[in-house]
């Protein structure tokens, strides 16, 4: 909102860093929280907390437009299970 990047995750981080990271390869955004889930319950959690914290006004066209985009990043570790008959 308003040209600025925050962590709809933790309020106290506001005004966050764009950089860009030759190692990945990509852009990303500096101190970003990071939340472990154990399960998809613990994800949506997550996801509704975030999109309750972004910043929405009301214009003449749209009375709950949204003042911000938001990216919702899920990083998935897979550990392989072996059972021996």
């Amino acid at each position: 909102y308003n040209e600025q990047v925050s962590d709809l995750l933790d309020s106290s981080a506001v005004n966050l860093g764009i950089r860009w990271s030759a190692k990945q390869q990509g852009f990303f955004v500096e101190s970003l929280m990071t939340v472990q889930c154990d399960d998809a319950e613990d994800m949506m959690a997550c996801l509704e907390e975030g999109l309750s914290n972004r910043k929405k006004a009301s214009h003449e066209l749209n009375q709950d437009s949204s003042r911000s985009h938001a990216i919702f990043t899920i990083y998935v570790d897979v550990e392989s299970v072996r059972t021996y008959d």
